[in-house]
């Protein structure tokens, strides 16, 4: 039987603002005994990993949960618990915008040849070296 609590329902909106909002791949992470701590969210937008643990308004993180979020943004990807769609949506397009993606919706797209997303991401360095 598919879950249809607070939570479940509040991910599912979430991952649909991201979706339409920011693109990427997004996928959700189905809990059960070998998934503890693991964010509710994953995503990958033009090759950077975020995670996103989804918490109701009353809900609180475990210890577990608190400690992968940490591991994650250790490892330079950006991990966070989100309580709406605005906070999730606006928190990575932040975060995307630092590292200079802000419209996550041009190219390169899902049809594009891993050359032209390279051709791309060199580009984009490039120009960022040049501005220093």
């Amino acid at each position: 039987m598919p879950r249809t609590g607070p939570e479940t329902k509040l991910r599912r909106k979430i991952k649909k603002g991201l979706e339409d909002e920011v693109g990427g791949e997004w996928w959700t992470v189905h809990g059960g005994p070998f998934q503890s701590g693991q964010p509710d969210l994953c995503g990958c937008v033009r090759g950077l990993y975020i995670a996103v643990e989804v918490k109701t308004d009353t809900g609180r993180t475990t210890p577990l949960q608190e400690a992968t979020i940490r591991r994650i943004m250790e490892a330079g990807g950006l991990a966070f618990v989100a309580r709406s769609p605005g906070y999730a949506t606006t928190r990575v397009k932040r975060w995307l915008s630092k590292h200079g993606l802000e419209n996550t919706k041009e190219k390169p797209s899902s049809k594009s040849t891993a050359k032209e997303v390279e051709r791309y991401f060199l580009s984009k360095a490039a120009g960022k070296r040049s501005r220093r």
